[in-house]
């Protein structure tokens, strides 16, 4: 009856372990998508952004405003690449 009882523990355990396994990736997708939101976040985004195309090209890039609306309204102002 002991050795059942730690079979059942024991699968238990293993279930809890799959659950967060597959939940963690699935609930850090949720919020990053809500932190993209944020127009801090998409600042600091777009400065990286800018700065390692403007490496990677040879050019000088710049956008002085993005915001991105809910759901996918994307808006890029003061866009210039010299």
């Amino acid at each position: 009856m002991h050795a059942k009882m730690s079979r059942i523990k024991h699968l238990n355990r293993i279930r809890k372990g799959v659950g967060i396994a597959i939940a963690t990736p699935v609930v850090l997708f949720f919020i990053l998508a809500i932190l993209i939101y944020l127009p801090p976040v998409q600042s600091y985004v777009k400065d990286k952004a800018t700065r390692y195309l403007s490496e990677k090209t040879g050019t000088e890039i710049t956008i002085d405003n993005v915001r991105l609306y809910f759901p996918l309204d994307l808006n890029l102002n003061g866009t210039r690449a010299v």
